[in-house]
C-alpha cells in the first residue's frame, strides 16, 4: 500500500513540474479518466483536446477544464521521466513501482 502511494505522490511531482493540473479538475487522478489521459501522455499524445475526449462518466462535463488542465510542457525527457516515476506502468488500475533511474 505504501509503495502505491508513493507512485502516485512521484508521479503527481512530475505532472506539477511539468505544470499539468490534472489533479486540480479530477477527484482521482488514480481513477479510469485519469489513467486513460496519464497513458495517453506517457505514449506522446499532445493533443489536449485529443487527451479530454478520454474522460468517462460525469467528467465529461468538464472537458474544458481538462483542456486546460492538460496544456502542461510536457518535454521529452519529462516523458522519461514519467516512465521512470511508474507512470507508465498502469494496468487493471494497479501501480507497480519502478526504481528511479541511474
Amino acid at each position: 500500500m505504501r509503495d502505491r502511494a508513493r507512485t502516485i505522490n512521484r508521479l503527481q511531482k512530475v505532472l506539477e513540474a511539468a505544470n499539468i493540473k490534472l489533479a486540480s479538475v479530477v477527484s482521482d487522478i488514480d481513477g479510469v479518466s485519469a489513467r486513460l489521459m496519464l497513458e495517453g501522455l506517457v505514449a506522446g499524445e499532445r493533443d489536449t483536446e485529443q487527451l479530454a475526449s478520454l474522460a468517462k462518466g460525469r467528467l465529461k462535463e468538464k472537458h474544458a477544464q481538462l483542456v486546460e488542465a492538460l496544456s502542461g510542457r510536457l518535454q521529452p525527457i519529462r516523458a522519461s521521466d514519467r516512465r521512470a516515476s511508474g507512470a507508465d506502468r498502469l494496468s487493471g488500475g494497479s501501480y507497480r513501482t519502478a526504481e528511479p533511474p541511474d
